[in-house]
């Protein structure tokens, strides 16, 4: 338990502190707080120059936020926990302009006077389904996160830029265009919502992640044209070949485990970046051949090893599982080598055709000279180490006896 001092002996530090930093980098100050309001029991005065604050709720469904009881300084505020109280007028900041609430049980409706008029982004928790139109904040939130119990129509049409939903059929204003949405995130919906998205509801959305369908994931009957055509990054889920936007950049594909090309899905030329992963993957690379001459990276995640054959020469970084290497380093065209085995990645840079500099880390910590053939022998041990720590009954080959040699011609 705090003593009852506590808050003020904080406040005279964070306002020292503030005033330094201020004084050094001649801009606001960024100061954040996790408060566990269970733990202490006296309340944390508004008079604190917080901007970042997180209120952890533990186990009381009578915990509330009261009016006025936040710091006028607050500009983010995340609350967390088991928080079953109302939000009311009054009760944020008129600077506040990132709210999120992830408590899963929250379900309080937000009515106009409760969110702050500048607010940007808002996130709401799994369970919250109430009309989020005609806010105060309609005009200026620009990015927007709802959880899979929200069935009401998506609001902010003209300001919305970013949108993640976990809803499995939302719904879309189709009267108003989202006309300033960019990226549009769906976590587990059903094929029949990808119908929905058209141009003419989303003029402007050039990313599209779609992470799981809860049907079938038969989209081979998508009408063609149906995607937006101003879409350049795309992630999906497909077991048939459908029409991709000609303008694509950037494609992430998995594929399921019933997926067959029968040649009618091409890759357009626009694509600099390709990400494949799920069963087949190879073959449904050598199903698109030639890949487009546009592409310069390529995310090979699955473990048949690689044929180096099909690659076009303007492929400079390739992404790759530990399993999937081929014995011979790969074309010369290709300078960064990134190989994804379980919990860690190597990432290298080509000096010369079998020669590189690896890092492991993310900065230069742990980094130094190698061969192609030393880092495979590296992966094959560790790989088969795994293998072994496993299933210790069953023996198991040396991971490199399993690898079949692509000569580059």
């Amino acid at each position: 338990m705090l003593p009852p001092m506590f808050w003020n002996d904080l406040r005279e530090v964070l306002l020292i502190k503030l005033q330094q930093q201020q004084q050094e980098q001649q801009q606001m100050t960024t100061i954040g707080l996790s408060y566990n309001v269970w733990m202490n029991m006296f309340p944390m005065p508004s008079s604190l120059p917080f901007t970042d604050l997180t209120i952890t709720f533990s186990y009381d469904r009578r915990s509330n936020i009261n009016r006025h009881s936040l710091p006028e300084t607050l500009t983010s505020l995340t609350i967390e926990g088991y928080f079953d109280g109302t939000l009311e007028e009054g009760t944020l900041p008129d600077g506040l302009r990132h709210l999120s609430i992830k408590t899963s049980d929250w379900n309080n409706p937000i009515t106009h006077g409760i969110l702050p008029s500048k607010l940007e982004t808002l996130q709401l928790g799994r369970s919250y389904d109430h009309p989020l139109n005609d806010l105060e904040c309609s005009n200026s939130v620009t990015r927007v996160s709802l959880g899979e119990s929200f069935n009401k129509i998506i609001p902010f049409e003209s300001s919305l830029e970013y949108l993640s939903l976990d809803a499995p059929s939302p719904l879309f204003n189709i009267d108003q265009p989202y006309s300033m949405l960019k990226s549009l995130i769906l976590t587990a919906v059903y094929t029949k919502v990808l119908c929905r998205i058209k141009s003419k509801t989303f003029p402007s959305l050039t990313q599209l992640h779609v992470h799981s369908f809860l049907d079938d994931y038969r989209i081979d009957h998508l009408p063609q044209g149906t995607l937006p055509i101003s879409l350049e990054d795309l992630m999906i889920v497909i077991n048939r070949p459908f029409v991709l936007p000609i303008g694509l950049k950037k494609l992430h594909l998995t594929l399921r485990p019933d997926m067959h090309n029968n040649g009618c899905l091409r890759l357009p030329n626009s694509i600099t970046s390709l990400s494949i992963e799920g069963s087949f993957a190879m073959n449904f690379l050598r199903s698109v051949v030639p890949l487009p001459a546009s592409l310069t990276h390529l995310s090979y995640l699955e473990s048949v090893v690689i044929d180096y054959m099909i690659l076009p020469p303007t492929i400079r970084s390739l992404t790759i599982r530990g399993q999937a290497l081929n014995p011979m380093p790969p074309p010369m065209s290709i300078v960064y080598l990134e190989i994804v085995i379980p919990n860690k990645s190597y990432k290298m840079y080509r000096l010369t055709f079998d020669q590189f500099i690896v890092r492991i880390t993310g900065d230069l910590k742990q980094c130094g000279f190698t061969t192609y053939n030393s880092i495979l022998s590296r992966i094959d041990r560790y790989l088969g180490n795994r293998i072994q720590q496993n299933d210790p009954i069953e023996e198991n080959p040396p991971r490199s006896s399993s690898r079949k040699k692509c000569i580059i011609s």
